[in-house]
Parts: C-alpha cells; sequence; structure tokens
C-alpha cells in the first residue's frame, strides 16, 4: 500500500515565523517553573515573556508547517550623538539574527488486554493509562530540553547533537577549600576528584564569564534584580554543600518568602544565580577509551581515566525555546467489537537552543568532577 508523505525538502511545505509563544505548560514538567509570567496578546494569555530561561513557542498550533524561524535582536553597538549634534541621519539599523527550529513528532500508547481483565482490578485502568501517557510526555519535554541545554543528542534522535561553542564551555572545579582551578577548554583535563569539584567559587567564575564574554547571556530580572539559574546534578550538590565558603554562608544563601517559581524548589541564590538540583543532569566517566559513556561532544576529548564528570547548566534569559506545532493531544480507539481499548499521546514539538552568530545565545556548559557514593 502506497502512502502520500510530505518530506521536510517538500515544495508545498510552509515555513511559519514566529510570534506568539504556548499559552502554558502542559504537564508539571521541570521546566516549568522556566516558563515566566503570561503575556498578553490579542487578548489571550500567552507565555511569551522574553524575560524568561524557557520561551514556549505557538504558531504552528493554527496553521501549516514543521518548521518556525525563531527572531532574535541583536544589542545596539553604537556610541550615539551627545549634546547638540545632529541625530538625523545618524540613526543606527537594528540586527536581527533567525535561529530555525524544525519540528518532531513523537507518540506513545497503551492499549488493553481486554474488558475481563479490565474487571479484574478496582481502578479505572483507562484513566490510569492517561496519567502514566502524560507523565511520559512531561518526561519527552524534559529529557528534549536538557539535551539541547547539554549540545547532545536525545535518546530518540529527535534532538540532534549540538556541540556548545567554544565561549560556552567552562571546565574545572575548585578544592572543598574552595581553591579554584579552570582547567581549559577539555574535560580530559579534568583529572581530579579533589581539586576539579563544584562549589561557590566555580558559580562565581562562570557568572563572570556569562557577564564578561561576547556576546554577553542575559540575565533574568526580578524586581529589579538580575538573576541567572544554574542546574546542578546531585553529586555537584554534594561538593557544593562540602564547601567551606557554602557552609559559612549558608544562612545567606537560602531565599525565604519569594513566591515567584524561579525560586520554587532551589538550594538557594549565591551571587545572584539560582542553584536547583536536577537529577537528569549528563554525567560521564572516564575509563581509559573511547567510548560514547566516556564523552559528551566528541570521542576526542574522553573524561579522565577514573574520573566522574557532571554537566551542569548555567542558564540566562531565552536559553532554550520549545516550539509546538501539535498537542499534546489524546487519541482513544476500540478493538475486537469494542471488547479492548487504546489510548494514545502525540505530541508534535522542537526543543532546541537559540544560537546568535554561532555562539550560543543564552547557556554555558559546566564540567565539573564528583565523587559518588
Amino acid at each position: 500500500m502506497a502512502k502520500t508523505a510530505f518530506a521536510t525538502t517538500h515544495a508545498l511545505r510552509v515555513t511559519n515565523w514566529s510570534t506568539y509563544f504556548f499559552k502554558h505548560a502542559r504537564y508539571n514538567t521541570f521546566f516549568s517553573k522556566f516558563i515566566g509570567k503570561p503575556v498578553k496578546a490579542e487578548g489571550v494569555d500567552l507565555k511569551t515573556d522574553p524575560n524568561s530561561v524557557c520561551q514556549i513557542m505557538l504558531d504552528l498550533k493554527k496553521k501549516k508547517g514543521d518548521k518556525m524561524v525563531f527572531p532574535m535582536m541583536a544589542p545596539l553597538r553604537g556610541e550615539g550623538v551627545t549634546g547638540d549634534n545632529k541625530l538625523e541621519d545618524n540613526e543606527e539599523a537594528l540586527e536581527f539574527y533567525d535561529w530555525n527550529v524544525e519540528l518532531k513528532q513523537t507518540r506513545n500508547a497503551v492499549r488493553s488486554e481486554g474488558e475481563l481483565s479490565d474487571k479484574r482490578v478496582i481502578f479505572d485502568a483507562k484513566m490510569k493509562a492517561k496519567d502514566g501517557l502524560a507523565e511520559w510526555g512531561g518526561h519527552k519535554v524534559d529529557n528534549y530540553c536538557l539535551a539541547a541545554l547539554s549540545g547532545i543528542a536525545s535518546a530518540d534522535g529527535n534532538v540532534a547533537q549540538n556541540t556548545p561553542s567554544s565561549n560556552r564551555i567552562w571546565n574545572g572545579g575548585q578544592t572543598a577549600a574552595d581553591v579554584l582551578e579552570n582547567v581549559g577548554t577539555t574535560i580530559a583535563a579534568i583529572d581530579s576528584a579533589t581539586n576539579n569539584l563544584f562549589g561557590p567559587r566555580v558559580i562565581e567564575a562562570v557568572k563572570r564569564k556569562a557577564m564578561m564574554t561576547e556576546p554577553k547571556i542575559r540575565p533574568i530580572m526580578y524586581k529589579g534584580k538580575p538573576y541567572y539559574v544554574m542546574l546542578l546534578h546531585p553529586y555537584q550538590v554534594k561538593a557544593l554543600k562540602a564547601s567551606a565558603a557554602w557552609q559559612a554562608g549558608h544562612l545567606y544563601a537560602d531565599v525565604r518568602g519569594e513566591k515567584n517559581a524561579l525560586f520554587s524548589g532551589s538550594l538557594g541564590v549565591w551571587d545572584g544565580v539560582i542553584l536547583h538540583e536536577w537529577e537528569k543532569i549528563e554525567t560521564r566517566y572516564g575509563e581509559g577509551g573511547a567510548t560514547e559513556s566516556e564523552y559528551f561532544d566528541s570521542s576526542g576529548d574522553a573524561c579522565y581515566s577514573g574520573i566522574y564528570v557532571a554537566r551542569a547548566l548555567f542558564l540566562g534569559a531565552q536559553s532554550v525555546v520549545q516550539a509546538w506545532g501539535k498537542g499534546p493531544d489524546y487519541k482513544a480507539d476500540t478493538f475486537d467489537y469494542d471488547n479492548q481499548w487504546g489510548v494514545a499521546l502525540r505530541m508534535m514539538m522542537a526543543a532546541s537552543k537559540p544560537e546568535f552568530n554561532s555562539e550560543d545565545y543564552g547557556v554555558i556548559v559546566v564540567n565539573t568532577a564528583y565523587v559518588p557514593d
């Protein structure tokens, strides 16, 4: 049987430009707290706030096409004019860069064995199936965002590998006594489980990098103050809590009374960086070879033999984009003369880290050693 298909290169494919973002996160995902506040657009509340870590784009919910173009504006670079010098004819042109996001589809389904099997349990099996699919979909979205920000491919291939740009990588660590060591551009140089651990001095060094490099990573503004967000592996948190500086300043690092989702469940704030623990953060282990479990980006930069490395994520505004074309939505069906039921979940979306002039726009990956329990 022949099936009609439209490839991504087909002449009839429609490209849509980004104007709106998704109204709300459909699942209680880890990234839902980083979406930002609603912004009114044509009378509808949409999660379009550019002052957020994660932006959700919704154009293709109502339009044809499998590609979105996300426009980013470069900062003005001119000096302007002073005093009564003529401004007319000395205006500066806005500069835009377009970041393409191509949609992918992912689906999953649950099917019953039959009506007799359903009667053997007291709960509603179909409702449990929907709950299970919702949880699965939420994990999928989080995994896509994690892969995009980490610069690696997702397990199912819907997010392609996109190695962090050279100016957006920090390798090294510190001692428990807060002596900082920046080892350079390769994770192979992280060769000590004593000197290259995560800690407060790492946070401060990466923040300086975010502020001083060009283009700088834009912070998230809250109540007139700039903040960044950092996602840490539990073993990096373990090292952080062993740091003398963290222990001394812990009372002042905690956040109290803030209702903003950015601070919800955080470890605290250090030097204007909101810290969150996330067990999904990518890790690798050096075994003296070059297998995929030993490197993040290329087989030529594998972890030092015997060293565990975690890739924390330092995030500013507009670090990651979720583009939605359809769903998440459910489809129900029956089989075998209505004796069996099935429930399917479909999502047509993509997660991507924007780039500007080949530079990652809002993320620095932070590779440090760790010591497992």
